[in-house]
């Protein structure tokens, strides 16, 4: 059965790929799969050890596009504890991104993602961010308002 589920969204946009494979690695893909390979185990090896299989984690990754989709199960802060451990892992290999992420319904499983969430944190990627960060949408921040660690460039941009 097809069907929406309200997730954790997350749309990512590796920069500088489409240079990676017509140019830096051209005669070598061997160095691009072992990039996104690295970036997907370390996805994976970070939500089996701090999450649970509860989090319904799903990945999609086609081209410079990562989409990752979760439950918000789990200490709320440790999902975006989870995007600085990225950014960190992914700059030890010489890649930055971009991207947005929000909460909302999704249809996410290994043939097919898209919803309303999706369409969001695509948005926020491709439209908002401009530069290298992830942008958070307001309703990430509703799943837990009472925290004022928080600070917004923009409001509603976090």
């Amino acid at each position: 059965m097809v069907n929406y589920k309200n997730k954790i969204v997350c749309f990512i946009d590796i920069l500088g790929f489409g240079k990676m494979v017509s140019k830096e690695y051209l005669d070598n893909p061997f160095m691009i799969y072992s990039i996104l390979r690295k970036i997907d185990g370390f996805i994976r090896d970070w939500f089996n050890a701090t999450i649970n299989s509860e989090s319904e984690l799903e990945i999609t990754q086609f081209s410079d596009s990562i989409v990752l989709s979760v439950l918000p199960v789990g200490h709320y802060f440790m999902n975006f504890n989870f995007f600085k451990e990225l950014s960190i892992a992914m700059i030890k290999e010489g890649v930055v991104f971009r991207g947005g992420i929000t909460y909302g319904q999704i249809h996410h499983d290994t043939e097919f993602v898209f919803g309303p969430a999706m369409n969001c944190a695509y948005y926020l990627e491709s439209k908002i961010a401009n530069y290298p960060r992830i942008l958070l949408d307001k309703s990430v921040l509703d799943l837990k308002n009472d925290d004022d660690k928080v600070i917004a460039d923009y409001p509603g941009q976090f």
